[in-house]
């Protein structure tokens, strides 16, 4: 039998406490998005940050491709496959929008690239800016960082991470957060490209379930609420 990609089990997360009762699902190679909603403070990022190998958590366990998996630096997470995108979009506002997502790559992905989406990295702008198309923002790879607006950061964010090399699992932190209606199915689109073409997994962070997303499984944080628990009994 093989080993999903991505195997949450009983997961506890929390800093001084829990924040939510034990947690398992799985992402299966090729497995197009699992969807994670709830309200403020339900603890979605805190999972996304504990996913991403940066916090332990207080119970339970992570397995990539069937491999139990600790705390480490974000480099370490990444040489595993591992690719956070930000829930508040991080530019280099002296670096325009092609060259901060150029920051994301490394020579070695152009192969990688060209067979996803026709892109190759080993271009000096093509890449980025085919991406950039490809999300609806054809024009925007020569804007400053400083004079990108919250929605144009939000869109380079989610090109950095869809187009890091190597990447096994894709974790988002409100993707569409400030995104223009627009702009919402052409992402989908490429994140679709990318999992099914590449055998990589997604999960989503977002407040709500939204119906572009479509997620192969979907959980609801507000399910696993503590206080909502203790209300119940």
């Amino acid at each position: 039998m093989t080993e999903p990609l991505l195997a949450v089990d009983d997961l506890v997360i929390g800093y001084d406490r829990p924040l939510i009762r034990p947690l398992s699902f799985r992402v299966d190679a090729s497995q197009i998005r699992v969807l994670v909603t709830g309200r403020n403070g339900a603890g979605k990022s805190t999972l996304l940050d504990t996913l991403a190998l940066g916090m332990a958590p207080l119970a339970g366990a992570i397995r990539i491709d069937g491999d139990p998996r600790r705390p480490c630096s974000r480099a370490a997470a990444r040489r595993l496959g591992i690719v956070r995108g930000n829930q508040r979009a991080r530019v280099v506002d002296s670096l325009n929008a092609r060259e901060n997502i150029q920051l994301a790559l490394r020579a070695t992905a152009g192969d990688y690239l060209r067979s996803v989406l026709g892109i190759d990295p080993n271009a000096d702008t093509r890449g980025p800016d085919a991406m950039l198309e490809r999300l609806g923002y054809p024009d925007l790879g020569s804007v400053a960082g400083s004079e990108l607006s919250t929605g144009q950061r939000r869109v380079v964010d989610n090109a950095r991470v869809l187009m890091a090399d190597h990447a096994r699992l894709l974790l988002f932190d409100e993707p569409l957060a400030n995104l223009h209606a627009s702009a919402v199915a052409p992402f989908v689109e490429a994140l679709r490209a990318v999992t099914e073409a590449t055998g990589s997994g997604a999960v989503i962070i977002e407040h709500r379930r939204i119906g572009d997303i479509a997620p192969d499984s979907h959980v609801d944080l507000d399910n696993y609420s503590l206080s909502r628990s203790a209300a119940s009994n």
